[in-house]
């Protein structure tokens, strides 16, 4: 087999030459691993690819602070393209943030309605599909990476009690900030599709230590449903299309 029809025979389960190996290290870790492997000249043998996303229009870090009055951060905060701002903590915690959420305060669905979003633009389907040309030149399987695909961008926005609440609530807020969401992971997802990859790797993190961190009813009414919105869109054009879900913790009960 050649190495993009071994993977995707992992990934389908229907046997294997190798098996590839990927994973993913916080910043720290990965420079003193990059540093060990050149030391040691170590080579694994080759996993997936992954093209990149979209091109995001999203307004300034300015008009996003019009979501934090009366907030002052940190040198060093980064707001990313969703409006969510990440203030660096002590050193001690090296690569994790404290997040702030412009959503905290809404209550009613004008305001999502009128939030600035970000854009993902269409035109950049070329450039993903000539990444994903290359890569399978390269004998690479190709991967489109969708990870925060709904549930974790949207507590991100609006804050994970102030969401759960509106879920429990039946608060037409959630549903009006999860269908965004999920409109355009459906948009990203088809793109992504569209170019060539072999797969989309979703996830949402929704385990705790020892359990979900919601119930299997809430999970199947409010995010179950919108990931299938996901899904249903890039099989449409791709029925063989193979999709990976990741969610860091306890999550046995919500597997079948």
């Amino acid at each position: 087999m050649t190495n993009r029809e071994n993977y995707l025979s992992i990934a389908r389960r229907t046997g294997y030459e190798y098996m590839p190996v990927k994973f993913d290290m916080c910043p720290d870790l990965k420079a003193r691993f990059d540093a060990y492997i050149k030391e040691h000249e170590l080579k694994f043998p080759v996993g997936e690819a992954r093209i990149g996303d979209l091109p995001v229009d999203r307004v300034s870090d300015s008009e996003f602070m019009n979501y934090y009055k009366g907030k002052t951060f940190k040198p060093g905060t980064v707001i990313d393209h969703w409006g969510v701002a990440h203030e660096p903590g002590s050193p001690r915690a090296f690569h994790m943030t404290y997040m702030h959420h412009p959503m905290e305060d809404f209550d009613s669905v004008e305001q999502i309605q009128s939030y600035p979003f970000p854009v993902f633009r269409p035109e950049g389907l070329a450039r993903q599909t000539e990444q994903a040309r290359a890569f399978h030149e390269a004998d690479r399987a190709v991967i489109g990476d969708m990870q925060c695909t709904v549930w974790e961008t949207a507590w991100y926005m609006r804050g994970m009690e102030n969401l759960m609440c509106d879920m429990m609530s039946e608060d037409p807020i959630a549903e009006a900030l999860l269908d965004r969401v999920t409109e355009l992971a459906v948009q990203r997802a088809v793109s992504f599709t569209k170019a060539g990859a072999d797969g989309l790797f979703l996830g949402d993190d929704i385990g705790m230590q020892h359990t979900i961190m919601l119930s299997r009813e809430l999970y199947g009414e409010w995010l179950q449903p919108r990931l299938k919105r996901v899904i249903d869109a890039a099989r449409e054009i791709n029925p063989d299309i193979i999709i990976f879900y990741h969610s860091c913790g306890h999550i046995t009960e919500l597997i079948p």
